[in-house]
This record gives structure tokens, C-alpha cells and sequence, in this order.
């Protein structure tokens, strides 16, 4: 199952650290603390950071980046938190010119919408320790921000539209609250992905108009609510951001390196569970990267300003910086919480998983799906080898599926003449003629090559034969077809997927890895199962 790092409410906020081993954060150093130190010098007279004017644009997040630059070790410490950003006073002994004094009177001049209450909660309130539903750092009157966020909740399971990042917000936010993410919530997350695997600003499943940090925001949400990493939703984003990482090391935004991009991209990685000085990340996410891979963090630090004029020293470059005579923090801000990957991302996952056979690579695309498999006992250490590429025959995969399902039975004996009475899927085959998924006879093709059609027809039946998957018109797959709505199925929640001709070519044999994926991607996939009894190996 999956394990997430949550915060409990009670009086306080306090850290409670998830089982599992998790990519630990990375303490200050002095890239990061020159960073801190040109963001507490851009402190206005009433205590924010808006030199955009755009509020609250930048303040919540210089907030985060000063209290992840004062964390002196592990567990995080709203303490410590607390204190920094405290000790930044504008006014010195006059009232009024902290950050949580601009904060304070920001939220009650302008009662916040859905997505800014979520975006308090999740920079603000939460790392430093203060109670979200009282929130009142200067004592003149509380704002409840979970109230606020609650009510801007629409009936599709969104949250303030029309931009998703308040969703994003949201259901970040239900994690450092303590609550389950809503179910129609993560619904309308998963509509709303594009079929290249990304997010556009806006949240139209339609297009071509995604970008890196909607899509970053997005994984951590997903990774956040306890969806994991094997999901079909969340695998489909990590492939679109391998896909468009580039040699420099960095992500793009409108086809410039960008240093926001790259330090959103970076905590997504991160927490998904993988280490970003290492590409296995890349070639583990998508078969199609390749070529130099540079580490992101290394390109992050390469944008700080470390010559010069004074008071540029420290600051994280921006494309932005063309727009305005005086950049603006954001970029700076993100990238020291890239850097430290501390209070974001919330609740990691488990570090990818390793397996021991030895034809199969540590980083291929595959590798996560059989070390899955081995890891519940679904498929065998048999010679240190698992076969990846090659076909896997009907025998074999009505063991794996056998396996898959908790090894069911006993049942009646099947009748088929040509298994021998020791082959190692016998109780499969008398599992899966039972229920009616192969046919009565004498005989049985078990050294036969399973097609994709055959595949995706078997997980379908086994996972409750879900209805609902749209009819996606796929030319060489009829709607008359026995195996038509396991591919729009399968199609829908990311277990199988198109070729790039849009074709989906159901006669094509299925090598051992294939198939591995596919059980993985359905295992992992809450929403693809049907009404039946969960198998134990199930990743949700």
C-alpha cells in the first residue's frame, strides 16, 4: 500500500513521518542561503514580497522558501519555521512588518477563493505550525481557511476555477489538514490530463496547451492524495515530463530553459520517489529518452547570480526578468525549495523499487512492473532470469494472473490432455475456467503467444468488466469486437496505450515485459476496477 507523509490537526500541526524509505531533503548550503538572504532583502515596508504587485502572487512562497532554508535537520521543524520568518520584521519595533503581518492583513481585507485559502494553508500555515482554521498570526480577528476552501468547492469536484491550480491547491492541502482527498476531486484531476500526459493552465482535457509546472503541481497532488507512482494517470505525466527534459538539465517554458519550470519538475521527480542526480528516472518513465542527462538540480544551481552588482547576488535568473526593470522572487523562491525538496513535496513516495534478475536493467522502462511482480510473489527468481523480451505464452500468463489474484482455489480439475499433470499453471487454468475465461475442451493452447487483445480482454474480465470508457473510435479495433471495451478500457486509465499511429494493432504478440506493465499499470489504477474483491497485490 501506499504510505504518505501527512500532518494531523490538533492543537498544532505536527509531522508524522510515513512507513517506507523516502528520498531524504537537503540541507541548506550556501547556494541556498545566499537565496534566502536576497529574498529576506526584497521585504517591503508592510512585511510582503509582492514586487510584482500581483498579489499574493509571491509572498506565500518566500515564506516557504525562508522556512525551508532555517530547517536544521529531519523531521521538519515549524519551530524553526516559525521563527525565520518571524525574525524577518520590516518595521523593527513597530507593529506590522512581518510577513504573517502582511499575510494577516491580506486575508482579511480580501476573503480568499477556494485556491488562494488552499495556497495559504499549504505554504503558509502548515510548515509554520498555525492552525488553518484560525488563522490569526497577528490577533485581530481569525480567518478560517479551510472553510474558505470548502466552500469553493464546484460540483465537478473542483475547486475555483477557471485555472486548476487552485484544484492542485486543494488537494494539497487536504494532505497537510490531515483529510482524505476527495474521490471526485482526483475524478476530475485524471478527466482533465491531456493526451500527451500533461495539464494545461486552465484545465481543458482537449488541445495541445499543456505546460510543465501545471503538470509538476499535478503529479505532487496525485503523489500527495496516496494515488501511486504506477498509476496510469500519474506514469502518463512522468513520461511527459522525461519527454521534454532537456540535455541542459533543465524543462522549458514557451522553448526557453526556465528556472520555475525546472524546480517544479524537480520536486514532482522527487516526489515520485526517484533521486534526480541519476537519469533512471528518465529511462524508467519513457522508453523513448534518451541521449546526455544532466542533473536538474545541477542546471537550478547554475542559475543563481554569484557576481556582479550587489544586490543581484543570490537571485535565481528568470526569462521573466525582460518584463520588469525589478525581477520579481518567484523564481527564486522555487528554486530554494527544489533545492531542499524539504515541506515540498508533500508526502514523497517510496523510493523506486530494485529487483534482482539479471536480464532485466535497473532503469528500463519495465523494471518497476517486474520488480512489483517479484516483490509479491507473482513471478519467480527461476535461474535469475525473467525473459523481458521474450513472448509470453497463454501457460504463462494464466500463472501470472493466478498469482496476481492471490492464487485462488481449490477448483475443479480442468480436462485439458495436452498440460502435463506437473506444469507449474494448473491451478490457474482450473482458477480461470471457472470463471468462464477460457473455453471448455480437451485441450488447451498454453505454449500458444498471447496477443494485446488478449491481454487487455483477461485484465478487463478479472477487474469486474468496468463500463463507462468512452468509445474511442480506434481505427483496427471494431466496435463489434469481443475485446472493444477492454480497449477503450484499458486505452482510458493508461494500461495499454496507442501506437503513434493511433492504431492499437490487438493481433500483436505481447513480450513478457509488456504484459508486466500491464499488470502493474492495473494494480496500480484505482479507478480501473470494477466491483470486485481486491487482490492483495494491489498498489492502492
Amino acid at each position: 500500500m501506499t504510505h504518505r507523509l501527512r500532518l494531523a490537526l490538533a492543537s498544532t500541526l505536527v509531522a508524522l513521518l510515513g512507513l517506507g524509505t523516502v528520498a531524504p531533503p537537503v540541507a541548506a548550503d550556501a547556494t541556498t542561503d545566499a537565496a534566502t538572504a536576497w529574498l529576506a532583502a526584497r521585504q517591503e515596508p508592510d512585511g510582503g514580497f509582492e514586487v510584482a504587485d500581483f498579489a499574493p502572487f509571491e509572498t506565500p512562497d518566500v515564506i516557504l522558501a525562508i522556512a525551508a532554508g532555517a530547517q536544521s535537520g529531519t523531521p521538519w521543524s515549524t519551530g524553526e519555521a516559525l521563527a525565520a520568518v518571524q525574525a524577518l520584521d520590516a518595521n523593527g519595533a513597530a507593529a506590522g512588518g512581518t510577513p504573517l503581518d502582511w499575510a494577516d492583513e491580506y486575508l482579511t481585507a480580501n476573503p480568499p477563493t477556494a485556491g488562494i485559502a488552499a495556497k495559504f494553508i499549504v505554504l503558509v500555515a502548515g510548515p509554520l505550525g498555525l492552525d488553518p482554521a484560525a488563522f490569526d498570526p497577528s490577533g485581530n480577528g481569525a480567518v478560517d481557511l479551510v472553510a474558505a476552501m470548502d466552500a469553493g468547492k464546484l460540483p465537478d469536484g473542483s475547486y475555483s476555477l477557471p485555472a486548476i491550480n487552485d484544484t492542485l491547491y486543494a488537494l494539497l492541502a487536504h494532505d497537510v489538514i490531515g483529510r482524505d482527498a476527495p474521490t471526485d476531486t482526483l475524478a476530475y484531476l485524471r478527466g482533465a490530463q491531456q493526451a500527451n500526459g500533461g495539464w494545461s493552465y486552465d484545465g481543458a482535457p482537449e488541445g495541445t496547451d499543456t505546460d510543465v509546472d501545471t503538470t509538476a503541481r499535478a503529479v505532487q497532488a496525485l503523489v500527495a492524495s496516496g494515488v501511486p507512482t504506477g498509476d496510469g494517470t500519474v506514469a502518463a505525466a512522468l513520461k511527459y515530463l522525461a519527454d521534454l527534459h532537456q540535455a541542459s538539465g533543465a524543462w522549458q517554458f514557451f522553448g526557453s530553459d526556465d528556472t520555475n519550470s525546472t524546480a517544479m519538475a524537480a520536486m514532482a521527480i522527487h516526489g515520485a520517489g526517484w533521486r534526480l542526480h541519476s537519469s533512471c528516472w528518465r529511462t524508467s518513465s519513457s522508453s523513448g529518452a534518451a541521449g546526455p542527462y544532466t542533473n536538474p538540480v545541477a542546471w537550478l544551481r547554475s542559475q543563481q547570480v554569484t557576481s556582479g552588482e550587489p544586490a543581484d547576488l543570490g537571485r535565481f535568473l528568470s526569462q521573466n526578468d525582460v518584463f520588469s526593470e525589478v525581477p520579481n522572487t518567484s523564481a527564486t523562491s522555487q528554486a530554494v525549495q527544489a533545492l531542499l525538496r524539504s515541506w515540498l513535496p508533500l508526502s514523497p513516495a517510496p523510493l523506486a523499487r530494485t529487483e534482482d534478475f539479471d536480464d532485466v536493467p535497473a532503469c528500463a522502462w519495465y523494471s518497476q512492473a517486474v520488480a512489483w511482480m517479484a516483490e509479491n510473489g507473482i513471478t519467480r527468481f527461476a535461474g535469475g532470469t525473467f525473459g523481458p523480451k521474450s513472448g509470453i505464452t497463454n501457460g504463462q500468463l494464466s500463472l501470472l494472473l493466478w498469482n496476481l489474484f492471490d492464487q485462488p482455489g481449490p477448483f475443479t480439475d480442468h480436462p485439458y490432455t495436452n498440460v502435463a499433470a506437473n506444469a507449474a499453471y494448473n491451478d490457474a487454468l482450473d482458477w480461470l475456467l471457472d470463471a468462464g475465461l477460457i473455453n471448455d475442451g480437451t485441450t488447451f493452447p498454453s505454449k500458444r503467444n498471447v496477443n494485446r487483445a488478449r491481454v487487455l480482454n483477461l485484465l478487463w474480465q478479472l477487474a469486474g468488466s468496468p463500463a463507462g470508457a468512452p468509445d474511442l473510435a480506434i481505427a483496427d479495433v471494431s466496435d463489434t469486437a469481443p475485446f472493444a471495451d477492454a480497449v477503450d478500457w484499458a486505452i482510458e486509465h493508461g494500461i495499454a496505450q496507442l501506437l503513434p499511429d493511433g492504431t492499437f494493432r490487438p493481433r500483436q504478440k505481447v513480450t513478457r515485459a509488456q504484459a508486466a506493465l500491464m499488470m502493474f499499470r492495473l494494480a496500480s489504477t484505482q479507478p480501473a476496477w470494477g466491483e470486485v474483491a481486491l487482490p492483495s497485490t494491489v498498489e492502492f
